[in-house]
């Protein structure tokens, strides 16, 4: 699955990067007027879970400037969920590491000034894109 970018710029839009010692934070803003939101649910938004992680592996992809897929995830916590009452800027704080095996370790955290929405623990893989 190539996660770089499948939503970004239409879904949502980065903000901000900022670059801390272990981890990189994002803020990044929704478009509630995106497509799909028609069935998710209609006249009451709700960002998918599974769009959530996806954000989360485009910003990593982002931070690597690599193209990765996931591999494994081993929690996911919703927490509350990400709908328009909660506004439009939402971070993403993620931190990565990698692996002695080649695989790349990453913890996120999705949040507002209001609320943790999700956490992710999970790993992902560099994906190879130019075989030919």
């Amino acid at each position: 699955m190539k996660t770089y970018p499948l939503l970004m710029h239409e879904l949502y839009v980065p903000l901000v990067r900022q670059d801390g010692e272990n981890d990189t934070c994002y803020t990044v803003r929704l478009n509630w007027d995106h497509d799909i939101f028609k069935g998710h649910f209609p006249g009451n938004h709700v960002l998918p879970g599974v769009c959530t992680v996806q954000i989360i592996a485009e910003l990593l992809a982002d931070i690597l400037d690599e193209d990765i897929s996931m591999e494994s995830a081993s929690n996911i916590k919703y927490l509350s969920f990400i709908a328009p009452s909660q506004g439009n800027n939402f971070s993403f704080s993620i931190m990565h590491s990698l692996k002695e095996d080649g695989r790349i370790a990453c913890s996120a955290k999705v949040f507002n000034a209001n609320a943790i929405f999700c956490t992710f623990k999970g790993e992902f893989v560099m994906t190879l894109t130019d075989l030919q």
